[in-house]
């Protein structure tokens, strides 16, 4: 094939690019914004999001010993789940992991995290309808990388 012909298809196919490229940006984004907020903003849109209960967040008891490596496990009983966005609340960047899952597939998901200090974690799963469901649990770092209180747990 000749050089030109390669050129003239790759060219073609560039519209099929567009859509791609503006996903990226929006995830691009999201892992660089400052606040939760910002981040769940940039993912979702400023959709509403119902808080699910089952959606369950485990972490290893109440407290954690060094924020550096928090392991969590993530499970959700909702049907068509497409993808799940963890955010630890005080961190720099909150979004800290987006997995996206197959059809058909049931989430339970293990995965460690690093937290700056203590704080919330939140969980959102979205729904092949676009339905967005979260749920959250608060972590508390005692060790290296910070130290949490009481007074930080209801703030």
């Amino acid at each position: 094939m000749k050089r030109r012909t390669i050129l003239k298809i790759l060219v073609a196919s560039l519209p099929w690019l567009k859509p791609l490229h503006a996903v990226a940006a929006g995830i691009r984004e999201a892992f660089s914004a400052s606040s939760l907020e910002a981040a769940q903003a940039a993912l979702h849109s400023g959709r509403a999001q119902v808080n699910n209960d089952t959606i369950v967040i485990e972490a290893p008891g109440d407290t954690v010993e060094d924020g550096a490596v928090v392991p969590l496990r993530i499970s959700a009983n909702l049907p068509g789940a497409r993808t799940i966005d963890v955010f630890a609340e005080q961190n720099p960047f909150p979004l800290v992991a987006r997995f996206e899952l197959g059809p058909g597939t049931l989430p339970d998901i293990e995965t460690r995290i690093k937290m700056a200090r203590s704080a919330y974690v939140w969980v959102t799963v979205e729904t092949d309808g676009g339905a967005l469901y979260s749920n959250r649990r608060y972590v508390e770092i005692v060790g290296a990388g910070g130290c949490g209180t009481l007074a930080e747990k209801e703030a």
